[in-house]
């Protein structure tokens, strides 16, 4: 298994590349700069996550598998909408994983 880990100026600079290709603006994202293009010098990253709702009993206790795991409600879940704030402290880590294993 293989972990990469992007550091938020690594982020930063990717935004900026994207915004210049996309939309022709060349702005500076440099949060410790004061002519920050960015509001507040913050990006906020939204995301959905999902409020699960599990079956419950009659009586009120929760239903449960064969196995004791609780079961979701699928019907009943939904997705809310919630943010982070990204700064200069963050990262983006995730692991890739190949067919040999690593």
């Amino acid at each position: 298994m293989l972990e990469i880990k992007i550091h938020s100026t690594d982020v930063m600079e990717a935004i900026a590349a994207y915004v210049k290709e996309q939309y022709g603006l060349d702005t500076n994202l440099d949060v410790h700069s004061e002519d920050c293009a960015i509001s507040e010098g913050v990006v906020m990253v939204d995301y959905k996550k999902l409020d699960r709702v599990y079956k419950k009993h009659k009586n009120g206790k929760l239903v449960k598998d064969q196995n004791g795991h609780t079961i979701t409600d699928w019907e009943k879940s939904k997705y809310i909408n919630k943010w982070i704030e990204f700064d200069e402290s963050c990262e983006i880590s995730f692991h890739l994983v190949n067919e040999r294993g690593w």
